[in-house]
This record gives structure tokens, sequence and C-alpha cells, in this order.
């Protein structure tokens, strides 16, 4: 990922959460919308992870407290 796809999801987050450009959204809309964009790929990111360990068929730690 580099800086220019980052910028165009930002600018598809605020497009589709407020209906504004960059250049319009206030500092609190930007933030939104960053950490909207930031949650979405870190989904895709555990979604992809739990694909690739299913398929694996990888095994799993539990953690008594």
């Amino acid at each position: 990922m580099n800086e220019n796809e980052l910028r165009n999801l930002l600018e598809e987050n605020l497009s589709k959460m407020f209906g504004l450009s960059l250049s319009e959204a206030t500092l609190e809309q930007l933030y939104k919308a960053s950490a909207t964009t930031v949650n979405d790929l870190l989904r895709k990111k555990r979604k992809n992870f739990n694909t690739k360990v299913k398929q694996q068929q990888g095994k799993r730690v539990y953690y008594l407290c």
C-alpha cells in the first residue's frame, strides 16, 4: 500500500460517510474517515490471515487465566 492508494481510500470513505471531498472536510470528519479506513484495512488483513490459517489447518492456542 502506498500513499496514493491510502489517499484514494480515505477520499472514498469521506465521500461515502459525509459526501465531502478531502479539501472540504473538517478535522473531525478527517479523523473519523481515517479511523474507518484503518479499521477496514485491518479487517481485510485479519480475514486474509484467518483464511490462510484455515487452509493450512493451523493449530489454535488457548490461554488459561
